[in-house]
């Protein structure tokens, strides 16, 4: 659906992970989104895709730039589609074991050297 889609919109006025926005994102489309939670978190304004305000107005000059300018388009989808990769679940459950395995290590360090408060 997303690759036959000119451009992807996500209006939310709250978003704490948007799975939209990386469908989106992984299949190339270029995204026009609100500068909130997650999303802000994703995308390099500009780069990866357009973060906007939250009014009407800052949506549609977003939209009307991206629709106008082929070029554009495309870089902003190219650049999200490798964007996207980062997100993918292999690579999430990568870095969270990472962080498991780095927070492991230090109360173990804390706990032969006497400072954890056991």
């Amino acid at each position: 659906m997303y690759e036959r889609a000119d451009a992807v919109v996500i209006p939310s006025l709250r978003e704490a992970f948007s799975i939209t926005l990386l469908e989106a994102m992984a299949s190339g489309c270029p995204v026009v989104a609100s500068r909130v939670g997650g999303m802000k978190e994703i995308i390099e304004d500009g780069q990866n895709g357009v973060l906007v305000g939250g009014k009407p107005s800052d949506f549609a000059d977003a939209l009307l730039r991206v629709l106008s300018d082929p070029d554009l388009s495309e870089e902003l989808g190219q650049s999200a589609r490798k964007a996207a990769g980062k997100y993918r679940p292999r690579k999430i459950a990568e870095r969270v074991e990472g962080v498991y395995r780095n927070v492991a290590s230090e109360e173990y360090s804390e706990v032969e050297e006497g400072k954890a408060g056991l």
